[in-house]
């Protein structure tokens, strides 16, 4: 394998004009240019850049490095700083950039608008961290650092986007912006300030191990919410699609939102809102409110309660149910529904609905028992109950 390597000062472009070829730039050299600072021409490909020095280009066009050749390597060292107008642009497919040092963009840090790989472990900033296509993969390691003055991350004519982040995303307008059309993830295990902002296709957001210092605004079509504090806001509007949190922690559903699952073991609590809901709850003692709609209810496993409020609600009781309650049960507007293996209509669980003080009690045996509060035996009949469950989130 051919390799090239600069040892000193240089104040003319680095044309990058082989294939499958080393090129290293050494910790103590800079190249320092007006427009284009290192040039990776089209007909190029499968080069390795190792830029170990620093790289400054000047100029109201300026870059960095310019990627026309394909499926280009650049791995940027831990005391290397790139400084121009765009740090790195791309046009290029297959790019992979591995940064460690810094990359500052007096306009963009990262411009590619081809799918990247790009992996960072130092600081990436400009107006806009990163401005990348979708299908591209974003991973901000633990000691990464990337920031905008408008947004971090930017993924335009996202589809199938995925970032990863470990370390700090920060941007003062939004840290992550996705535009366009197709399905995204997002997935934050460190510290995101700002808000998160999907696109027009099928996001996926999941901050359950992380922190984030912003809203959560999944944008049109049908979009997934993996939490795990109670405090966090998602920002929804009407239209936008049938969207889903999951939490692990206790939930209340803000407008717009309409499906709510809660996970883990934890005894939570669920809270719905004036949509038709689905809420789910988990294998814990839960309290499980609809609002205002036409909502499901099912508390899974544990001892739950369940309220449907307004409405015309819809229960549902299972097996390994345990010892659910329902208060506020109207009769003649809410449904039961009831799975329960050999029980396909009411005269199958007739004989196990009894009166007990004030209460209804559905004895399904196995320790399954379905308690209607506040409730006269009288109030109970075929009516009441559905056998077959059609709604699910």
């Amino acid at each position: 394998m051919v390799k090239h390597t600069i040892k000193q000062d240089r104040n003319t472009t680095w044309t990058i004009d082989g294939d499958n070829e080393v090129w290293t730039l050494k910790t103590k050299a800079e190249i320092s240019t007006f427009g284009t600072a290192i040039d990776v021409l089209a007909t190029s490909e499968g080069n390795d850049l190792h830029l170990l020095g620093d790289v400054k280009a000047n100029g109201a066009l300026s870059r960095g490095v310019q990627v026309l050749g394909d499926d280009t390597t650049i791995f940027i060292g831990e005391k290397s700083t790139i400084q121009a107008r765009s740090g790195i642009w791309n046009s290029a497919e297959g790019l992979t950039i591995q940064n460690e040092g810094e990359i500052d963009g007096g306009f963009r840090g990262i411009d590619t608008s081809e799918a990247a790989l790009i992996r960072n472990a130092g600081t990436i900033s400009g107006r806009i961290g990163i401005e990348a296509v979708g299908s591209s993969r974003i991973v901000n390691r633990s000691d990464g650092e990337i920031s905008g003055e408008t947004s971090a991350i930017d993924i335009v004519s996202g589809y199938n986007a995925t970032i990863v982040n470990r370390g700090l995303i920060s941007g003062d307008d939004a840290a992550i912006t996705i535009s366009g059309i197709g399905s995204n993830l997002v997935k934050n295990f460190g510290t995101i300030v700002g808000d998160i902002v999907g696109g027009n296709g099928f996001d996926i957001i999941d901050t359950r191990k992380g922190t984030v210092e912003g809203a959560l605004r999944g944008g049109a079509a049908a979009d997934v919410y993996r939490i795990a504090d109670s405090d966090t806001t998602i920002v929804e509007l009407a239209g936008n699609g049938n969207d889903r949190v999951e939490s692990w922690a206790s939930y209340a559903l803000a407008a717009n939102l309409e499906d709510l699952i809660l996970k883990g073991k934890g005894d939570f609590s669920g809270l719905g809102n004036g949509e038709d809901n689905v809420i789910y709850g988990n294998k814990g003692d839960n309290t499980l409110t609809g609002g205002g709609g036409d909502d499901v209810i099912n508390g899974w496993h544990g001892d739950d309660m369940m309220n449907g409020g307004a409405g015309d609600d819809t229960f549902v009781f299972q097996r390994d149910g345990d010892h659910d309650r329902i208060s506020g049960f109207e009769h003649g507007a809410d449904k039961i529904t009831m799975i329960f293996d050999g029980f396909n209509e009411f005269a199958d669980i007739q004989d196990r609905i009894s009166q007990h003080g004030d209460d209804v009690w559905i004895s399904m045996g196995q320790g399954d028992r379905l308690i209607l509060l506040d409730t006269d035996i009288a109030d109970v009949d075929a009516s009441d109950f559905n056998f077959e469950y059609t709604s699910s989130a």
